[in-house]
């Protein structure tokens, strides 16, 4: 399947809590009730967001976080392109202007790659959207990135990672995202999953991330244009992982 990654940035005038509610309590119906829709997940930001406190301290990143992520699953490009023309989106579109901004607001169309999924009970997700140094290619990235997943292995292995899943963004594949997404866009978004903030708090702590994840890190990764943020999953349609 297709995944279409929205990162998602609210209205000025709402709080964080306002622009949740909305978005899970009146919004969700069109990812629910939409039938090409296979799966809708909406992944809502912490208050107390512990990356994005340490991010903030460290000096870490330059990109504005986002309040939220919305995840969908789709058969193929073609459907996603026809339903993005069609009434249906419209009407959500429409709805979203009371609480997405959509011009600080990004989308990307990815595939999968799973390091190990998800085991147990697992409702916080951290994500990591991902920007490649400019001096190598997509291919380059995507292949330094896919030999980083050693390091989700060993975070693992040490009690602390349930979940990582590379999803990989399709080179220009944005055809029919005009409408929620600028041009800039991210090279890839990592998902991990964790049953706990503390078992995160503590991974964020240890040499495996502040030594070992971050050195490797910058052999493809700009750290200064790359987002972060930890989520609360809501379910809406169909829960795979």
């Amino acid at each position: 399947m297709l995944k279409l990654i929205y990162c998602i940035r609210r209205q000025p005038h709402l709080s964080l809590e306002e622009f949740q509610a909305h978005w899970l309590e009146t919004h969700a119906r069109y990812g629910r009730d939409n039938p090409v829709i296979r799966r809708y997940i909406q992944y809502h930001r912490l208050i107390d967001d512990p990356v994005m406190q340490a991010m903030e301290q460290a000096e870490g990143t330059v990109v504005e976080p986002f309040d939220g992520v919305a995840v969908s699953w789709w058969d193929d490009a073609e459907s996603l392109k026809a339903e993005m023309a069609g009434p249906r989106v419209a009407e959500a579109l429409e709805d979203e202007k009371h609480f997405i901004d959509h011009s600080r607001s990004t989308a990307c169309l990815a595939e999968e790659r799973v390091i190990f999924e998800p085991q147990g009970n697992t409702p916080l997700v951290l994500f990591e959207c991902l920007k490649r140094r400019t001096d190598i290619d997509h291919a380059e990235f995507s292949k330094r990135w896919h030999e980083h997943g050693k390091i989700g292995r060993r975070a693992r292995d040490a009690g602390f990672l349930k979940g990582y899943i590379q999803n990989v963004t399709l080179e220009g594949r944005q055809e029919g995202l005009e409408a929620i997404s600028g041009d800039d866009t991210f090279d890839g978004v990592t998902t991990g999953y964790f049953e706990s903030v503390a078992k995160l708090r503590k991974l964020l702590g240890s040499p495996l991330v502040t030594k070992d994840a971050y050195e490797d890190e910058c052999l493809f990764m700009d750290h200064k244009r790359c987002g972060y943020l930890v989520t609360r999953r809501h379910v809406i349609r169909d829960l795979i992982r």
